[in-house]
């Protein structure tokens, strides 16, 4: 065998070997995905609040007791969205019968509007595509799962507990591993504070834009206000098209309860909450602190 085939063999085999510890690697990630996703929410959550713990140590809180007031806080902000998502998702059971109704209403009319024009569509086209009852099964079964959602948020604060404990030693193991006066630890130290400035800034823009776009619908008096700011906060971190997605189901809510005019007016303000703190007030201040 010559050197160039064994080379290529070896190269080959190595290539191969790479392939099978990434298929086991995503295999395993696959399985432990209900761990990891409460792992990287804790991770995200505990980045957010360590600003608020190292402002009550700095005050001389001590570090446990510090960490179990950000636990606490934390868990009750945890509890409030929780209880906006299943009073939601209770009440959405009980009135979905009326919206698929509704819904049907409109369908109707549109079917007539676009037969005077001379188009002629199927009876019942659109409520077929949509598929209304199966939205009594999803709110149904998302009802039942409540407890799974109480467990899931036990798991996160218990990740957040230790994440935020390990906070607070962990730049004194860096320092002993690689030095005090290595290039490496001032780099990671100011890259982790960039990273947290811009995770806190992002939440709090996130949080104006929900708090916003829920007290201007609860004023329009739309259903499930609380939830559409709640949602409009939690998609803002998804970038582009995420303040889409979370426009789409407050502005079909309105169309039911009221008509077109009505969603459109919503739609106005859902534009007009993201184009202000997205694409004004977003860039000037990530722009400034970072």
């Amino acid at each position: 065998m010559s050197v160039a085939r064994a080379l290529r063999l070896s190269r080959v085999a190595r290539g191969a070997l790479l392939a099978a510890c990434a298929v086991i690697v995503l295999a395993g990630l696959r399985a432990a995905s209900s761990m990891l996703a409460p792992f990287l929410l804790a991770a995200f959550i505990a980045a957010v609040s360590l600003p608020a713990l190292e402002w009550l140590r700095r005050k001389g809180t001590r570090t446990g007791l510090a960490v179990l007031v950000v636990v606490l806080l934390n868990a009750g902000l945890l509890a409030f969205a929780g209880w906006i998502v299943v009073e939601s998702i209770v009440e959405l059971r009980l009135q979905l019968p009326m919206y698929i109704d509704r819904t049907r209403a409109l369908e109707a009319d549109a079917l007539r509007r676009l037969a005077a024009n001379g188009l002629h569509l199927g009876e019942g086209y659109f409520a077929t595509l949509g598929q209304p009852e199966r939205l009594l099964e999803i709110a149904g079964s998302a009802a039942r799962n409540v407890t799974s959602f109480l467990s899931l948020g036990l798991l996160l604060l218990l990740y957040l507990v230790f994440m935020l404990l390990e906070s607070v030693q962990l730049p004194d193991k860096w320092r002993v591993v690689f030095g005090a006066n290595s290039r490496g630890t001032a780099g990671a130290e100011r890259a982790l504070r960039q990273v947290q400035r811009y995770l806190v800034l992002k939440t709090l823009i996130s949080l104006a834009t929900g708090v916003s776009i829920g007290v201007f619908l609860f004023l329009l008096d739309i259903d499930f206000a609380l939830f559409w700011g709640f949602l409009a906060f939690v998609l803002n971190f998804v970038p582009n098209i995420g303040s889409v997605i979370a426009a789409i189901p407050g502005i079909v809510i309105a169309l039911l309860q009221y008509g077109p005019e009505r969603a459109a007016l919503v739609a106005a303000i859902y534009v007009a909450t993201n184009f202000t703190l997205g694409n004004v007030l977003d860039p000037i201040l990530v722009g400034r602190q970072l």
